[in-house]
């Protein structure tokens, strides 16, 4: 047993003793900052837009002529789009790269809000809610990706706070800033609001997350690999210490 701890504790210098690296929490820049802020505030968005549609479905059903009972078909699409492109974003992620993958989306995002404006009847409506719940819903769990990696373990929990505390302002404000767009400017404003506050936004900080995630992920991936590889080898080390002494 001594000789087997010895050969473990030799593959693994640092175990159980602390170093000054331990204790020195990696610097983050400013643009990966603003990338992390930019990928919270996208997910903010896809929150809001499901929030603020509830809180105008009755003018909304007037303007394109639905019924009461079809009217809730406008917000169950873009929230059943949203349940099944969640599961899959991880997947497509990896296929399309996280910043191709987050920027189409974002864009597709915006320009299917703008679109909603411009319905004409009920299932051009229902159709177009639709599209953009598949593209907004992407928004959401790679918000999440994002700060689990360009973050380091000493600042995630700076970045989870940031995510929590947007998707519940959305929850909270969504109805009240939905009602207030209705009755002042009329309910095609609840969409194209967004399109307008989300150009600037993707312009700049979209344009950062695009250039930081692929690195991020590479250098993920290589951790990874680094980590698989120690412990083969650890594993590798334990079983010839344990060959040996029954020898």
């Amino acid at each position: 047993m001594t000789t087997l701890q010895t050969t473990v504790d030799a593959m693994l210098p640092g175990e159980g003793r602390p170093t000054a690296a331990a204790h020195t929490a990696p610097a983050v820049s400013a643009k990966t900052w603003l990338a992390v802020i930019g990928a919270t505030l996208l997910a903010f968005m896809a929150v809001l837009n499901f929030q603020i549609v509830n809180a105008s479905l009755a003018d909304i059903q007037g303007g394109i002529g639905a019924g009461i009972d079809d009217g809730g078909w406008i917000s169950t699409s873009y929230l059943i789009a949203e349940i099944v492109v969640i599961p899959l974003s991880g997947w497509l992620a990896s296929v399309f790269s996280i910043g191709i993958y987050l920027l189409t989306n974002a864009f597709l995002f915006l320009v299917f809000s703008a679109a909603c404006a411009l319905a004409q009847d009920l299932p051009q409506m229902i159709a177009l809610r639709a599209v953009q719940g598949f593209s907004g819903g992407v928004l959401i769990p790679l918000a999440f990706t994002l700060i689990i990696t360009l973050l380091p373990k000493a600042k995630q929990p700076i970045g989870l706070a940031l995510f929590a505390i947007s998707a519940t302002l959305a929850r909270a404000i969504g109805p009240t800033i939905g009602g207030y767009l209705t009755e002042i400017w009329g309910w095609e404003y609840i969409f194209l609001c967004q399109r307008r506050a989300g150009r600037d936004h993707d312009r700049h900080a979209l344009r950062l997350i695009g250039s930081k995630t692929d690195e991020a992920v590479a250098v993920a991936r290589r951790r990874l690999a680094r980590h698989r590889h120690h412990g083969d080898r650890t594993r590798g080390a334990a079983d010839r210490a344990g060959r040996g002494q029954q020898g």
